[in-house]
């Protein structure tokens, strides 16, 4: 089976698994918006809204990255190729998750993808993975390498933004005065 075989694989289960999670979702998507918006949230900003949207992008992002080297580890080693295909379709599911509703649970698992993956990152080049012989221990150069570290900081980033912040009274600015 050649390299690029396996991508014609990845490719269209991962789109069936995007496309399934966005159809559960039986109400319109401007329903759930106004649902995820109530005041006690405090999600209804549109910062929070671009928030969602660029991390949902950062962690389409990171299957992306992890689809073009996915070949190559599943040659080089199985199991980090095995690993890979999970990311891929957990960071499209949870990107899916995140577009549909801002949920605390769904910003973890945002953050948690993202910095375990950075974690994978960071011991693949300082202690080396089984049965890796060392190969990357101190390659921190490798340019999809910078991208994902770039791309999971920001969601990681975005991720503690979310869960850190507390809602404001319903009728408050961003400012604290109140709304007239």
């Amino acid at each position: 089976m050649t390299k690029w075989s396996y991508a014609k694989f990845v490719i269209p289960t991962t789109a069936r698994i995007f496309t399934t999670i966005i159809a559960r979702n039986e109400e319109p998507m401007s329903t759930n918006v106004r649902a995820a918006t109530t005041p006690d949230s405090g999600v209804g900003s549109d910062g929070n809204i671009l928030r969602r949207g660029i991390a949902a992008v950062g962690l389409i992002g990171i299957a992306l990255i992890h689809l073009i080297d996915l070949p190559d580890k599943l040659e080089e080693l199985p199991y980090v190729g095995v690993m890979f295909i999970a990311l891929i379709i957990a960071s499209l599911a949870v990107a899916g998750l995140l577009i549909q509703v801002d949920d605390r649970l769904n910003w973890m698992a945002a953050g948690a993808l993202a910095g375990l993956t950075l974690m994978g990152y960071a011991i693949s080049r300082t202690t080396g993975l089984p049965g890796d012989d060392g190969a990357d221990i101190g390659n921190w150069t490798e340019p999809l390498g910078l991208a994902s570290l770039f791309t999971e900081g920001i969601v990681v980033l975005l991720t503690l933004i979310r869960i850190t912040s507390r809602p404001r009274p319903a009728g408050r600015t961003a400012a604290g005065d109140v709304a007239q």
